[in-house]
């Protein structure tokens, strides 16, 4: 069995409501046993807590912003030039994924939260309103994190299909306009968003709203364990590392790698009798391939940072301090980035792109 910092290995993992997820950051806090939460310990690291204060509150959300700033203009850009290609399809709905993901990273209900009570002078997470104010932030911040958790696990496995996609066209190119249409990549999309919402949703199940009240000025709403969860615990957790641990991350990073090196291998060995052919038809053909293993190859580099990281902090992970949190936001960095560069990327790789940037940017001026 994987131990507990393998098995959040997976992108979005924090929105997924399991072990050491943003759920369970969340509502790790137990307001009446001030021995059990960090952030209300009167020998709390102040240091350490403006740190996770500043990673939460400013430097994630302002990747986030710019990244679904980015997003945004690419489902405009790809959506302007049509879906005629499978390869925009992907894109399409990468741009749609990352983006329900980025905007769980913005959310102001969390932001809130995660500045928590401060009249005490301690730092935790929950609202600081009251009890039916408190309540509707929890179930809009419900609502964002189902939200948030769907596009992150769909985007995990948007690369597979990218990787399919581009060993068709690079092994088998006379085949590829019949096999890849634009009607099929548009049903392996639809498949993949429906067969992971049931999951996010299952999810939402592993929390309740709770709502406490310590003295006459410190009162606030934060999240607790559900029973179903507790019931079912070690059922969830063998789910989680020995199936969706797999499925979400490490089966899409493997395939991805793999897949890479054997169409990197393939697309050298052919170039050359491809220029002979088309070199124009072969220059537009390689742009679209390395601009799509460059997009999967970065999915790739994040989520093997993020297990370098699980790696080498694994005690502060595990120690349930403060700066535990400090670590899974850094973690959260890695993950905000790559769902953040696919529009740089674009920028940089794909000149049509980037003139239909410009011009979108001419007229809006």
């Amino acid at each position: 069995m994987a131990n507990d910092t393998e098995t959040r290995w997976v992108r979005g993992d924090k929105a997924a409501g399991l072990t050491q997820t943003l759920e369970e950051n969340r509502t790790s806090p137990q307001v009446n046993d001030r021995a059990q939460n960090p952030f209300l310990d009167s020998c709390f690291n102040q240091e350490v807590v403006t740190l996770f204060q500043v990673m939460t509150c400013i430097v994630n959300p302002t990747v986030a912003s710019v990244g679904l700033l980015g997003n945004v203009f690419s489902l405009l850009i790809l959506v302007k030039n049509g879906l005629r290609k499978s390869s925009n399809v992907f894109l399409l709905a990468l741009a749609l994924s990352d983006s329900m993901y980025l905007l769980g990273n913005v959310s102001v209900l969390y932001l809130l939260m995660a500045l928590g009570p401060s009249k005490s002078g301690g730092v935790a997470y929950g609202w600081m309103f009251q009890e039916q104010v408190s309540y509707v932030c929890f179930l809009l911040d419900r609502t964002v994190l189902v939200i948030s958790s769907w596009g992150s696990y769909v985007s995990t496995t948007i690369p597979v299909a990218i990787m399919v996609d581009r060993f068709i066209a690079v092994v088998f190119p006379l085949q590829f306009k019949n096999v890849m249409t634009c009607n099929r990549a548009v049903i392996v999309v639809v498949v993949m968003f429906v067969v992971w919402l049931p999951w996010c949703l299952i999810a939402n199940t592993t929390v309740v709203f709770q709502y406490s009240i310590l003295s006459e000025d410190q009162y606030f709403g934060f999240y607790i364990r559900s029973d179903f969860f507790i019931d079912n615990i070690d059922i969830i957790y063998l789910f989680y590392t020995l199936v969706l641990n797999f499925i979400s991350c490490i089966i899409p990073v493997s395939f991805t790698i793999v897949g890479s090196f054997i169409i990197g291998v393939k697309v050298k060995i052919t170039m050359h009798k491809r220029r002979k052919i088309s070199t124009s038809r072969t220059a537009g053909q390689s742009r679209v391939t390395r601009t799509l293993m460059t997009v999967s190859l970065t999915f790739a580099a994040a989520n093997i940072a993020y297990f370098v990281v699980s790696y080498v902090y694994t005690e502060e992970l595990m120690s349930g301090t403060e700066m535990t949190h400090v670590v899974e936001e850094f973690q959260n960095l890695l993950l905000l980035l790559c769902s953040s560069s696919n529009f740089f990327i674009y920028i940089v790789l794909n000149p049509k792109f980037r003139n239909d940037f410009v011009k979108i940017i001419v007229w809006k001026l």
